[in-house]
Protein backbone atom coordinates (compact mmCIF):
# COMPACT_ATOMS: atom_id res chain seq x y z
CA UNK A 1 0.00 0.00 0.00
CA UNK A 2 0.61 3.51 -0.08
CA UNK A 3 0.85 5.10 2.65
CA UNK A 4 -0.72 8.84 3.31
CA UNK A 5 -1.69 11.29 6.11
CA UNK A 6 -5.21 11.92 5.84
CA UNK A 7 -5.25 15.61 4.79
CA UNK A 8 -2.81 14.25 2.03
CA UNK A 9 -5.37 11.49 0.97
CA UNK A 10 -7.94 14.40 0.68
CA UNK A 11 -5.95 16.49 -1.40
CA UNK A 12 -4.43 13.68 -3.55
CA UNK A 13 -8.12 12.31 -4.10
CA UNK A 14 -9.47 16.14 -4.81
CA UNK A 15 -6.64 16.33 -7.17
CA UNK A 16 -7.19 13.51 -8.98
CA UNK A 17 -11.31 13.69 -9.70
CA UNK A 18 -10.43 17.42 -11.22
CA UNK A 19 -11.49 17.26 -14.94
CA UNK A 20 -8.69 18.25 -17.44
CA UNK A 21 -10.41 21.41 -17.90
CA UNK A 22 -10.75 22.20 -14.57
CA UNK A 23 -7.05 21.03 -13.64
CA UNK A 24 -5.86 23.07 -16.13
CA UNK A 25 -7.80 26.05 -14.94
CA UNK A 26 -6.34 26.31 -11.57
CA UNK A 27 -2.67 25.63 -12.79
CA UNK A 28 -2.67 28.11 -15.91
CA UNK A 29 -4.20 30.75 -13.09
CA UNK A 30 -1.63 29.31 -10.49
CA UNK A 31 1.15 29.78 -13.21
CA UNK A 32 -0.40 33.41 -14.60
CA UNK A 33 -0.44 34.67 -10.67
CA UNK A 34 3.17 33.81 -10.66
CA UNK A 35 4.17 36.35 -13.56
CA UNK A 36 4.56 33.60 -16.07
CA UNK A 37 4.49 34.78 -19.46
CA UNK A 38 1.66 33.24 -21.84
CA UNK A 39 3.48 30.15 -23.18
CA UNK A 40 4.30 28.72 -19.70
CA UNK A 41 0.72 29.54 -18.74
CA UNK A 42 -0.54 27.88 -22.07
CA UNK A 43 1.54 24.91 -21.88
CA UNK A 44 0.18 24.27 -18.07
CA UNK A 45 -3.86 24.86 -19.65
CA UNK A 46 -2.55 22.29 -22.68
CA UNK A 47 -1.54 19.86 -20.63
CA UNK A 48 -5.29 19.01 -18.61
CA UNK A 49 -4.97 17.29 -15.45
CA UNK A 50 -1.31 16.54 -15.22
CA UNK A 51 -1.76 15.09 -11.97
CA UNK A 52 -3.65 11.97 -13.03
CA UNK A 53 -1.76 11.74 -15.86
CA UNK A 54 1.79 10.94 -13.65
CA UNK A 55 -0.48 9.52 -10.83
CA UNK A 56 -3.19 7.53 -12.42
CA UNK A 57 -5.79 5.92 -10.39
CA UNK A 58 -5.33 6.33 -6.76
CA UNK A 59 -3.45 2.74 -5.32
CA UNK A 60 -4.20 0.98 -1.95
CA UNK A 61 -3.41 3.39 0.66
CA UNK A 62 -2.99 3.38 4.39
CA UNK A 63 -3.77 5.92 6.66
CA UNK A 64 -1.49 6.56 9.11
CA UNK A 65 -0.44 9.05 12.34
CA UNK A 66 2.52 10.29 13.66
CA UNK A 67 4.60 7.84 15.31
CA UNK A 68 3.26 4.77 12.74
CA UNK A 69 6.30 2.43 12.08
CA UNK A 70 7.05 -0.05 9.18
CA UNK A 71 9.39 -2.33 8.94
CA UNK A 72 11.75 -2.36 5.59
CA UNK A 73 15.15 -4.07 4.96
CA UNK A 74 16.69 -0.43 6.25
CA UNK A 75 14.72 -0.61 9.68
CA UNK A 76 11.71 0.78 11.70
CA UNK A 77 10.37 3.75 9.72
CA UNK A 78 9.00 5.83 11.77
CA UNK A 79 6.19 8.32 10.46
CA UNK A 80 6.39 12.18 11.22
CA UNK A 81 4.25 15.00 10.01
CA UNK A 82 6.26 18.20 9.09
CA UNK A 83 3.84 20.36 7.82
CA UNK A 84 4.10 24.11 6.05
CA UNK A 85 5.30 23.73 2.90
CA UNK A 86 2.22 21.41 2.17
CA UNK A 87 -0.47 20.60 4.13
CA UNK A 88 0.40 17.08 4.68
CA UNK A 89 3.79 16.58 4.35
CA UNK A 90 5.18 14.17 6.06
CA UNK A 91 9.32 13.14 6.80
CA UNK A 92 10.38 10.15 8.15
CA UNK A 93 12.99 8.59 11.03
CA UNK A 94 15.09 5.78 10.01
CA UNK A 95 17.15 3.79 12.30
CA UNK A 96 18.07 4.28 16.11
CA UNK A 97 19.39 7.53 17.98
CA UNK A 98 23.33 6.94 17.01
CA UNK A 99 22.55 6.02 13.40
CA UNK A 100 19.60 7.94 12.80
CA UNK A 101 18.46 9.48 9.37
CA UNK A 102 15.44 11.84 8.99
CA UNK A 103 14.13 11.69 5.44
CA UNK A 104 12.92 15.20 5.38
CA UNK A 105 11.35 15.37 1.63
CA UNK A 106 11.02 18.90 0.62
CA UNK A 107 10.61 20.93 4.12
CA UNK A 108 13.70 22.65 3.70
CA UNK A 109 12.80 23.36 0.09
CA UNK A 110 15.28 26.22 -0.07
CA UNK A 111 18.95 25.30 1.04
CA UNK A 112 20.27 28.98 0.34
CA UNK A 113 18.09 30.28 2.56
CA UNK A 114 16.41 27.72 4.69
CA UNK A 115 19.61 26.84 6.99
CA UNK A 116 20.57 30.23 7.25
CA UNK A 117 17.38 31.71 8.06
CA UNK A 118 15.00 28.69 8.80
CA UNK A 119 12.14 31.53 10.84
CA UNK A 120 11.89 33.53 7.28
CA UNK A 121 8.53 33.41 5.99
CA UNK A 122 8.14 32.42 2.52
CA UNK A 123 4.97 33.23 0.52
CA UNK A 124 6.27 32.30 -2.58
CA UNK A 125 7.36 28.38 -1.38
CA UNK A 126 4.97 27.45 1.13
CA UNK A 127 1.25 26.73 1.57
CA UNK A 128 1.27 27.69 4.84
CA UNK A 129 4.27 30.01 5.23
CA UNK A 130 4.26 30.55 8.94
CA UNK A 131 3.50 27.20 9.90
CA UNK A 132 6.29 26.00 7.66
CA UNK A 133 8.99 28.02 9.37
CA UNK A 134 8.13 26.98 12.32
CA UNK A 135 7.89 23.47 11.39
CA UNK A 136 11.55 24.56 9.93
CA UNK A 137 12.76 25.77 12.83
CA UNK A 138 11.63 22.83 14.87
CA UNK A 139 13.26 20.26 12.56
CA UNK A 140 17.08 21.62 12.19
CA UNK A 141 16.69 21.47 16.26
CA UNK A 142 16.41 18.53 16.18
CA UNK A 143 18.42 17.24 13.78
CA UNK A 144 20.94 19.08 15.40
CA UNK A 145 20.45 17.89 18.66
CA UNK A 146 20.60 14.46 17.72
CA UNK A 147 22.84 14.61 14.92
CA UNK A 148 21.14 13.01 12.71
CA UNK A 149 22.25 12.54 9.11
CA UNK A 150 19.62 13.85 6.57
CA UNK A 151 18.17 13.18 3.20
CA UNK A 152 16.51 15.72 1.43
CA UNK A 153 15.25 16.58 -1.86
CA UNK A 154 16.36 19.86 -2.34
CA UNK A 155 19.39 20.08 -0.88
CA UNK A 156 22.62 20.33 -3.06
CA UNK A 157 25.11 17.42 -4.23
CA UNK A 158 22.45 14.57 -3.93
CA UNK A 159 20.83 15.94 -0.48
CA UNK A 160 22.28 13.44 1.45
CA UNK A 161 24.93 14.88 4.82
CA UNK A 162 24.23 16.46 8.59
CA UNK A 163 23.58 19.82 10.33
CA UNK A 164 25.17 22.35 12.12
CA UNK A 165 24.35 25.16 14.11
CA UNK A 166 26.29 27.89 12.69
CA UNK A 167 25.49 31.06 14.65
CA UNK A 168 21.44 32.51 14.53
CA UNK A 169 21.15 29.79 11.65
CA UNK A 170 22.66 26.01 10.52
CA UNK A 171 24.87 24.61 7.68
CA UNK A 172 24.13 21.74 5.27
CA UNK A 173 27.34 19.71 5.19
CA UNK A 174 26.93 17.26 2.29
CA UNK A 175 28.49 13.39 3.55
Amino acid sequence: PVFMGAREYEETALLLGYSDKGAADIGGGAYANFGLGNIGVGRRRDRGNYFRTLVGDLPEVQIVKPGHGFQTTAGTWTVRFDAGHSPGHMSFEVGNSSQKVIVIGDALNNHHVAFRKPQWISEGLDQDPKLAADTRKMLLEKIVSEQSKVVGFHLPNGGIGHVEKLGEGYKFINS
